[in-house]
């Protein structure tokens, strides 16, 4: 990750100044990745973790439990719940190897929690756990959301056979004890730290580290700007039918771009990111996308660039686009269609792809689509004749 080496460098600086005596760090970290603890690519989730006696070191009484956030966006969870357990086991055997249920103690619950809001995710514990350190120390983290986020990241060390999941995009019933197999078994874990009593706020050389930091404060960089896109088909050696190449122009100070995307199902999606001033994407269906983009270095990141829509058409429905006209345009209360073809449906729909309106002709010919309930703003008009399909964009007002 872009992130990766800034982020060792902080720890092996800051870790001794932050570290307290009643505080317990597990693990060190070798990257970051978005499974554990929390699954952010699903919204419900059930994830154990085994860390074993030896990586912890010693007895104790667990009031808190932290998490390091590396990178990525903040988001809210409905409803997060941790438990703890005291197990032999120091790795996790199959699929199906989930501490029982009548071992585990549920040590927090809380609701609309919100997670990648701070450096260390911190939980005080509504139970402190009693940890005798001769046993193996069993982690699970269940969560309910509304979403999904995959680009937030956790420091995590290597670790095989650690880390179990279960989790589903629709079903909440997977934040609940689990009655079948996990979907994986995973080889990296959450570096994590305990402690016996509430996160310290810091004494005075915590107080003039942050002093230090207001005095040098990062430039702030612009948002890119200027996104445009281009759009080929049926590129030979390009693995999907439609290569799309989003570009933007360059940020003064900046490093990289993280590139986003939202979709008629997915919003705020990270595609991936790049050093240069394009990324290339493939696709097999038609259909329309906004992608944003926002610069960062080592030191900040800049706010998200204006979105930026792109519709994706098959070459031969452009064919048939010169004998299809619309208008008004823009239109305040009826589109006109003017084509010489047989109009067999007209659908219109969002910059999302979400369905608006749909009309079934009666007659041969043009034809007029009533818009007046449709909000400000830009949509698409799809036309299917018996010589193919065609899109043209247009403005409510």
């Amino acid at each position: 990750m872009k992130r990766n080496l800034l982020f060792l460098m902080l720890m092996v600086v800051l870790f001794p100044l932050t570290m307290n005596a009643d505080e317990i760090m597990v693990g060190t970290a070798t990257g970051d990745k978005n499974v554990a603890p929390f699954v952010n690519s699903y919204p419900n989730s059930w994830l154990e973790m085994v860390y074993t006696a030896e990586e912890i070191g010693q007895a104790c009484t667990i009031a808190n439990i932290s998490f390091q956030h590396v990178m990525g966006a903040s988001f809210a969870t409905n409803d997060l719940r941790i438990y703890l357990a005291e197990t032999t086991k120091s790795v996790l055997a199959n699929k199906s190897d989930w501490t029982p249920e009548s071992e585990l103690t549920l040590v927090y619950s809380g609701a609309n929690v919100v997670i990648g809001d701070e450096e260390w995710e911190s939980f005080q514990l509504d139970t402190p756990f009693e940890y005798s350190g001769e046993k193996n120390l069993a982690v699970v983290v269940a969560k309910t959301a509304g979403g999904m986020n995959m680009t937030l990241t956790w420091a995590c060390y290597d670790a095989a056979n650690s880390v179990m999941f279960t989790a589903s995009d629709t079903d909440p019933s997977f934040a609940q004890y689990p009655t079948a197999s996990a979907l994986a078994i995973y080889g990296k874990k959450p570096v994590m730290k305990l402690s016996d009593g509430e996160e310290s706020e810091g004494g005075e050389e915590e107080g003039e580290a942050e002093g230090n930091e207001e005095d040098d404060e990062p430039a702030t960089l612009a948002a890119p700007t200027n996104l445009r896109a281009t759009i080929r088909q049926d590129v030979e050696g390009f693995g999907y039918k439609f290569e799309i190449t989003m570009a933007w122009d360059a940020v003064e100070g900046a490093d990289g771009y993280d590139v986003y995307v939202n979709t008629a199902t997915v919003q705020d999606y990270q595609m991936g990111y790049t050093n240069g001033t394009a990324y290339v994407a493939g696709s097999n269906t038609e259909g329309t996308l906004e992608f944003y983009v926002i610069a960062f270095n080592d030191e900040t990141e800049s706010v998200p660039s204006e979105p930026y829509t792109i519709t994706i058409v098959d070459d031969a429905v452009e064919e048939m686009t010169a004998s299809f006209n619309v208008y008004p345009n823009p239109v305040n209360d009826r589109l006109y269609i003017e084509t010489e073809a047989e109009v067999k449906e007209v659908v219109v729909y969002d910059v999302y792809g979400r369905h608006q309106v749909t009309e079934t002709p009666s007659h041969q010919g043009n034809m007029t689509v009533d818009v007046r309930n449709l909000s400000n703003g830009v949509y698409f008009v799809k036309v299917v004749t018996e010589n193919g399909e065609a899109v043209k964009r247009f403005i409510k007002k």
